[in-house]
């Protein structure tokens, strides 16, 4: 795993750099566009979520836990079946655990699913990428009802790192 924390180090300042450059090519993307939102409320994560999912058109990506996996499965599938119906592209990374792989075999019918044997200490998806939400649930349970912070992010360059961090660990999933 290691080589790959160096592999995304290495990308994050390429980024960095990139980002730098593209001021004077994208001035469009100056500081006074992005907007973050932080939401401290589990119902009100589950309503961001559910509206960022429904307001897709071509790209859903989400990295997850392996409890995740299973809130996203209970709360959202029937939006993620809509999504894939308008052709969005939807890839999901989860943690396994004996608990959701049930779930996971299921859900590949609709999401483009693989697995990785570590866990993450957040939550995300990104759509469209254009806007994410981070998630932290501090009971890991299976629902909204929990405790949790999220943050909404309309940032180019936050949506962009992760989507190259997202691919790096895509590429190194298992399917």
């Amino acid at each position: 795993m290691s080589k790959e924390i160096a592999e995304c180090s290495n990308t994050i300042k390429k980024l960095m750099i990139a980002y730098e450059s593209l001021k004077y090519v994208h001035p469009e993307w100056s500081i006074e566009k992005r907007e973050y939102w932080i939401i401290k409320d589990g119902e009100e994560t589950f309503k961001a979520v559910k509206g960022l999912i429904n307001d897709s058109s071509s790209s859903i990506r989400i990295l997850t836990k392996s409890e995740g996996i299973v809130r996203i499965y209970k709360k959202h599938y029937e939006e993620l079946e809509e999504a894939m119906k308008r052709k969005v592209s939807i890839r999901l990374i989860a943690s396994i655990a004996p608990f959701n792989k049930s779930i996971i075999k299921d859900f590949s019918r609709i999401v483009n699913i693989k697995t990785l044997d570590i866990q993450f200490p957040f939550e995300y998806l990104c759509i469209d990428l254009k806007k994410m939400i981070f998630m932290k649930f501090y009971n890991e349970g299976f629902s909204y009802d929990e405790k949790c912070i999220s943050l909404l992010i309309e940032d180019p360059l936050i949506v962009e790192i992760h989507k190259h961090l997202f691919d790096i660990l895509w590429d190194r999933s298992l399917s």
